[in-house]
């Protein structure tokens, strides 16, 4: 799953889970010259553009999707978590998910509805920088936001059912 976060808002806000995500894809690609020298040519390697492309149902009043629309009409810096949750951390790292950090600028946000489907929106990040691998925190909210949490059979306590 992905998470994004305006740059400017780490200080105020956590990571924002787009609900819904139908598809989420992380391309990197590099162009390269042909040199030609006395001993033959020789391929050489450009920089590596990394493009994060998110697709998801659009949920009535979904304020996140306001937000990543407003940082591409203001140019704003975002941060897209890329997590793992199928790979938990372990020693300093338990209770995490394993994830690569990037920052970039929407560069493309797009609305879709038609009379027969679901609205649905994609938006396409262009990273700069070198990506960084680590392990993400994911809080109670943003897990239940990406999957069901199992539920005993049981009558459950107050806490329970919160968690």
């Amino acid at each position: 799953m992905y998470l994004v976060r305006v740059l400017e808002d780490l200080t105020k806000e956590a990571a924002m889970i787009l609900a819904f995500q139908t598809e989420g894809s992380t391309s990197i690609s590099k162009d390269a010259d042909n040199v030609v020298t006395k001993s033959g040519s020789v391929r050489v390697p450009g920089g590596a553009e990394i493009e994060i492309t998110l697709n998801a149902l659009f949920a009535k009043g979904d304020e996140n999707v306001k937000k990543v629309k407003a940082a591409l009409l203001k140019d704003k810096v975002v941060e897209v978590w890329e997590i793992n949750t199928a790979i938990e951390g372990t020693g300093e790292n338990a209770g995490k998910y394993e994830s690569c950090y990037y920052n970039g600028y929407i560069t493309e946000f797009e609305l879709t509805a038609n009379a027969e489907d679901f609205t649905e929106y994609s938006l396409t990040v262009g990273v700069f920088g070198e990506p960084k691998d680590g392990y993400a925190t994911l809080t109670q909210e943003q897990l239940e936001a990406a999957q069901y949490v199992f539920k005993d059979t049981v009558v459950q306590t107050a806490a329970e059912s919160n968690s």
